[in-house]
């Protein structure tokens, strides 16, 4: 997996409705990270920009040291085009199980 670099990321979807506000990241390489937050506080709308399957209002992504969106330079690269993987967020949680299990769940069953 490439390093992925987030640099002064903004979605804003209409006039009133800031989504991501200048979001600055590093994942590098072999990484694991967890975006957690309340609902609406834009963990989805961060992994669908760095997918490309939504486009930021500003900023630039980076992956390794390729250039896969930027607003100012016009760079928007396709999906397909990204070679990353996306998995769809899914509200399911089984209430008997601790968050560890709920989380090693499904890891556990791809093995």
């Amino acid at each position: 997996m490439p390093t992925i670099t987030l640099k002064n990321i903004t979605k804003q979807f209409g006039k009133g409705s800031l989504a991501v506000d200048k979001l600055n990241m590093v994942i590098k390489d072999g990484e694991f990270v967890s975006l957690l937050g309340p609902s609406g506080c834009g963990k989805t709308t961060t992994l669908r920009m760095i997918a490309g399957l939504e486009t930021p209002t500003e900023g630039e992504i980076y992956f390794d040291d390729v250039c896969v969106f930027s607003d100012e330079k016009g760079i928007n690269l396709s999906p397909d085009k990204r070679n990353i993987g996306f998995l769809f967020q899914n509200y399911a949680l089984w209430p008997h199980m601790t968050v560890r299990r709920n989380i090693s769940f499904g890891l556990e069953n791809m093995k």
